[in-house]
């Protein structure tokens, strides 16, 4: 049957070359559905009412001459083979989204209770992610080892934990890479403020840089085996002993003033039971003996001397915690290392 052509190519042909709607199905003359195919073959559909639904059925955009195999779950579905455009007739991939105005969103994913996750841009044209009512952005499962947590109530973020109690909290470990600069003196990373770290610190070596007069100077830590503390001062050993004719000074460290150095020193480390694990070293300012002697009763330490003057002195001891950091690494199968030397 042909309307509007003589030469029906189908069973049922209708045909308008003027720019009108070729088929028309209505409810009256004012409810009523436009069909047309352009100059060009494509299918415009018009309803009247401004809406078209396709009632409990799913709908299919293939390519080629027939859609893939499958079965969606239920009815409602939109399956798209090969690219869904919103808001652009040009799609470069499989789901695009363009929205012409900055400051604007143009994707938007909402849950129930109004929580939303949605990308857009602002005046200049940055593209800006955020999701609102305090709701957390997450990467992987609740429970997953490896998940990343963008806190919605506040600017943390969880690497492997899902309440991160700083701005940024790591639960196993951080590795900073060089970009594959293997070369000394090429810092992987700058770190501007304190750091503070509650574990061990392993580094191969530790340099305080001091710049005079526009170049750069290394001054590198001083490392020693084992946890110890040390701390230096200088005595003046004036106090005159009758008894072994010798110039004396005595220090009594539980009777030194709070804060000082020697104070500090004594509290934070480990003398041992009969001081075996403090050591001194004496340098006198002048030509002379000098020694000192021990009172663990007291917690006294006598400097004596041959002849009045200034003596030098360096003390070195054992941590309050040694005992918890032994020589041998309790992690020999960690592949880190710092220096790998041969065995004499």
């Amino acid at each position: 049957v042909g309307i509007g052509t003589t030469t029906p190519w189908r069973k049922t042909s209708v045909a308008e070359t003027a720019s009108n709607p070729q088929f028309v199905i209505a409810y009256d003359t004012t409810r009523y559905a436009d069909f047309q195919v352009d100059s060009v073959g494509d299918l415009i559909i018009n309803p009247q009412g401004a809406d078209a639904y396709l009632n409990d059925d799913n709908m299919w955009v293939c390519t080629g001459g027939s859609c893939p195999t499958g079965t969606p779950s239920g009815t409602g579905n939109l399956v798209v083979e090969t690219g869904l455009a919103v808001g652009t007739s040009t799609p470069s991939g499989s789901l695009v989204a363009l929205q012409a105005a900055d400051n604007s969103t143009f994707v938007r994913l909402t849950a129930a209770g109004n929580a939303r996750f949605s990308i857009g841009t602002d005046s200049s044209g940055n593209v800006l992610q955020y999701s609102s009512n305090s709701k957390d952005i997450r990467f992987g499962t609740t429970s997953a080892p490896t998940q990343l947590v963008i806190k919605g109530d506040s600017n943390k973020i969880g690497i492997g934990t899902t309440t991160p109690a700083e701005q940024l909290s790591i639960q196993e470990r951080l590795f900073v890479g060089a970009g594959g600069v293997s070369t000394l003196g090429q810092a992987t990373s700058t770190f501007m403020g304190d750091i503070k770290i509650l574990g061990k610190l392993d580094v191969s070596t530790i340099d305080p840089v001091y710049t005079i007069d526009g170049t750069k100077y290394a001054t590198y830590g001083h490392s020693t085996i084992g946890v110890k503390e040390e701390v230096t001062a200088k005595f003046a050993v004036k106090e005159y002993d009758e008894k072994r004719q010798l110039y004396k000074h005595t220090v009594v460290f539980p009777a030194q003033k709070e804060g000082s150095d020697l104070w500090l020193f004594y509290q934070v480390t480990d003398f041992g039971e009969d001081w075996e694990h403090l050591v001194v070293n004496l340098t006198p300012a002048f030509d002379g003996r000098v020694f000192y002697e021990e009172d663990t009763a007291t917690g006294t330490m006598t400097i004596y001397a041959d002849k009045p003057g200034n003596v030098s002195a360096r003390l070195v001891a054992d941590r309050y915690d040694a005992a918890q950091w032994p020589n041998l690494r309790p992690d020999q199968d960690d592949p880190y290392t710092s220096h790998t030397v041969p065995r004499k």
